[in-house]
């Protein structure tokens, strides 16, 4: 194996093996990472500070989050949080493993939980990249920091060149800068070492120039092959973002849609609860209008009971009156009359028939006939008394007969009303029992409608 010497750091030269190991073969494929695509399994913190287990997917500046990975199969989608709106992606002590909180422009925080440290480190820095956020951990925190990155940077830069980029850093740095360099570090007794150095470092040039030419020669096809491995694995990355950032902008209008019927399924809400509400207070109005209802039946029917009474009351009233008048129709006042008139006629007719005038002297005939005379008077008084009475008994019978028709009529009309009455109540009443038994209807159907909401 011989011995060369190595890539300059500024304070001197390294002597290192000559030897290429297959990592200075590798040539670098493109990751997820740059892709800005990552998955894994992290906690999220709800609004209620509990902890949800989620499978999240970074895809461009969109972190999507689903229940396990067959839902991102099937695109069933738990949320998203766009990456756009983020200020700053910092650790946080949580009680959950490792916690990490994205911050957004308008106050809003979001909290996640990675298993271990590393993960969580992963993530953020991903996180970060993907939001164009730049990262702390970056930042050169002293000169001895920079110079180590420098030179840890240069030893990179020339593992990790393709074979056919590769090149010695002697090449880049002439033999005066390396003394230049070096100056100061070497004494001036050295100098011819130096000098031998370079003659050394020239020849090693050559020599390792004719290797990387076989080299180059000997590999060729294989780097070919790598370059259009790459190359293909780039156009399949170029497709994968494509199909992420249409992913992405379905998801935008699923995530607009969503909100839209958000806004109109609260729309709907505040209908139905506005509805329910007034079917509320119709139904507290339908309850007050039942129980008007109902005592005003109970009035009803003590007021029809009423009426029945004084209905029967009338219909007693009105026999008692058919009685009257059928007691007044008989022939009793015509059998009065006759007895009158029969005494009269008995105290007329009452005179001897037998008496012979001729054996009668002058003052009996003068006796008989005074006698015959205050008879005759006492008749005729007799006749105009009976007169008198008949007439008065025919206008009292008038007037009984004018009595027992306005009687009769003021039984009919109180029996008329009474039936109008009673038909009135009755039509009432069916009125106010079909009303009861709608409200009923009613309470019981939004009973059961308020039952099935609740």
């Amino acid at each position: 194996m011989e011995q060369v010497r190595g890539d300059p750091d500024g304070c001197g030269l390294d002597v290192s093996l000559m030897r290429y190991s297959p990592s200075d073969l590798r040539v670098d494929l493109p990751a997820e990472d740059l892709l800005n695509i990552k998955r894994g399994w992290l906690m999220k913190q709800g609004q209620d500070k509990e902890w949800t287990k989620h499978w999240f997917v970074l895809r461009g500046n969109g972190l999507l989050y689903y229940r396990d990975p067959k839902a991102e199969d099937q695109g069933i989608l738990d949320g998203v949080i766009d990456l756009s709106s983020i200020s700053s992606v910092i650790e946080s002590q949580v009680q959950r493993n490792y916690g990490l909180q994205l911050c957004t422009w308008d106050g809003r925080q979001f909290v996640l939980s990675a298993v271990t440290a590393g993960i969580r480190t992963n993530w953020m820095s991903a996180l970060r990249k993907a939001a164009g956020i730049q990262d702390s951990s970056l930042d050169l925190s002293s000169p001895t920091q920079g110079v180590s990155k420098w030179r840890g940077y240069g030893n990179k830069r020339s593992r990790s060149s393709p074979p056919n980029s590769r090149r010695s850093t002697l090449d880049s740095v002439s033999s005066q800068e390396l003394i230049a360099c070096s100056q100061p570090l070497i004494p001036e007794n050295k100098a011819k070492e130096l000098s031998d150095a370079n003659q050394d470092g020239a020849v090693f040039k050559e020599k390792k120039n004719s290797k990387d030419e076989s080299f180059r020669q000997k590999h060729s096809p294989d780097v070919v092959a790598l370059e259009r491995k790459v190359e293909n694995l780039f156009k399949k990355g170029e497709e994968t973002g494509n199909l992420r950032a249409k992913d992405f902008a379905e998801l935008q209008s699923f995530k607009s849609r969503y909100v839209e019927e958000k806004v109109e399924w609260e729309k709907a809400m505040q209908s139905v609860e506005s509805a329910l509400e007034n079917a509320n207070s119709r139904v507290a109005s339908l309850c007050t209008e039942v129980s008007e209802q109902r005592e005003m039946k109970t009035r009803l029917e003590g007021e029809l009971h009423r009426l029945e009474v004084r209905l029967a009351c009338a219909i007693d009233d009105n026999e008692a009156l058919y009685q009257r008048v059928r007691e007044l129709d008989r022939p009793s006042s015509a059998a009065r009359d006759r007895a009158r008139s029969v005494d009269s006629l008995s105290d007329l007719t009452n005179i001897d028939l037998d008496l012979d005038l001729d054996k009668l002297d002058k003052d009996r005939i003068a006796e008989e006939y005074n006698d015959l005379r205050t008879r005759f008077e006492k008749a005729v008084s007799e006749i105009r008394a009976l007169k008198r009475e008949l007439r008065e008994s025919q206008a009292a019978a008038d007037w009984l007969e004018l009595s027992v028709v306005s009687a009769r009529q003021e039984a009919k009309g109180m029996k008329e009303e009474a039936e109008a009455s009673s038909k009135l109540m009755a039509a009432r009443i069916q009125d106010l029992a079909s009303k009861l038994s709608s409200a009923e209807k009613q309470f019981l159907l939004n009973t059961e409608f308020q039952t099935i909401e609740c």
